[in-house]
C-alpha cells in the first residue's frame, strides 16, 4: 500500500509495522510505526495524557519521562514559553472538551521559592476545573538532577561525597544563590503577600532545606562545572539513567492519573 500524506492510513498501522518513509528524495525504513505517525503529524493525540508544561525546552521534562517507559508512552508534553503562557484552567478543560473528553491533562509549573501554602493556592485554580496540577518539589526541574543521590548515582561515587560537593558548590555560590531568592520572593510577595504579612525571607531560608529555595537552573550549571573540574563527564547531568530513578512524585502522579 502506497499513501501520500494521509496520517488515517499511519494512525490505523499496528504497532511492529513494516514502514517505509520517502522524505526529500530519499528512503527511509522504520521499525515501528510511531515514526510515520509522528512524521505525518499524528502521535501526540493519540496519548491519553497530556502534559503542559512552562517550560518552553521540555527537554528537562523528556529526560524525566523516559526513566519510565511504560509511563513515557502515555504522555505527551506541550512546551509553552513561561508560566504566565500556560493556559488557563478553563480554556484547558474547553480543550480537552472539543478533543472528545478523553485526554486526562496535567499541567507542570516550577516552585520557584513559593511556600507550601502559595502552591496550594495556584494549584487550587487548575483542581476547580478537573485539570492536575504538578509542583517540583525542588525550585524547579533542574533541581531533580542535582540531588546528592543523583550526582552519586550518576558517578559511583558515596552519597556523602556527593553532598558534600554540592554544598561546596552552593556555599562557593552563595552569594549569587541568596540574592535569585530573594528577588524571587519580592515578586512573589506583591502577589500573595499584599497586606505585608509575609514569613521572612531569611526565615524561608533558615527553614528550608536548599533544593527549595536555591534555583537549580543556576546549580546545574555550577555542578557541571564541579564535574569537569572532578575528571567526570558534564554532559551527563540533566540525563536520564536506567540506574537512577528521579522526581518520583512525578511518576507517581502520573501513575495515579493514568488509572482514573
Amino acid at each position: 500500500m502506497i499513501t501520500t500524506h494521509s496520517p488515517f492510513v499511519a494512525r490505523a498501522l499496528p504497532l511492529g509495522s513494516g514502514v517505509i518513509l520517502v522524505k526529500s528524495g530519499g528512503i527511509t525504513e522504520a521499525n515501528e510505526s510511531e515514526l510515520i505517525k509522528k512524521a505525518l503529524g499524528w502521535g501526540a493525540l493519540d496519548k491519553p495524557i497530556l502534559l503542559c508544561t512552562e517550560d518552553s525546552k521540555a527537554n528537562e521534562m523528556s529526560e524525566l519521562l523516559r526513566q519510565d517507559g511504560d509511563i513515557d508512552n502515555l504522555v505527551s508534553v506541550f512546551p509553552f514559553n513561561g508560566v504566565e503562557t500556560l493556559g488557563h484552567a478553563p480554556v484547558l478543560a474547553d480543550l480537552r472538551r472539543k478533543l472528545g473528553g478523553h485526554h486526562k491533562v496535567i499541567v507542570h509549573r516550577d516552585r520557584d521559592c513559593r511556600s507550601d501554602d502559595e502552591v496550594a493556592d495556584w494549584r487550587q485554580s487548575y483542581t476547580n476545573h478537573g485539570i492536575e496540577p504538578w509542583v517540583t518539589d525542588g525550585s524547579d526541574i533542574e533541581m531533580y538532577f542535582c540531588s546528592p543521590h543523583y550526582i552519586s548515582t550518576l558517578y559511583g561515587i558515596s552519597f556523602s561525597d556527593a553532598e558534600a560537593a554540592i554544598e561546596s558548590v552552593i556555599n562557593t555560590n552563595l552569594t549569587k544563590l541568596k540574592s535569585e531568592f530573594l528577588e524571587k520572593r519580592k515578586q512573589i510577595n506583591k502577589r500573595y503577600e499584599k497586606t505585608g504579612g509575609s514569613p521572612s525571607s531569611e526565615t524561608l531560608m533558615n527553614d528550608w532545606h536548599w533544593s527549595k529555595w536555591v534555583k537549580g537552573k543556576t546549580l546545574i550549571s555550577k555542578i557541571r562545572d564541579w564535574a569537569k573540574n572532578a575528571g567526570y563527564d558534564e554532559k551527563l547531568i540533566g540525563r536520564s539513567d536506567e540506574n537512577i530513578v528521579t522526581a518520583i512524585d512525578l511518576i507517581r502522579q502520573l501513575y495515579v492519573i493514568a488509572q482514573k
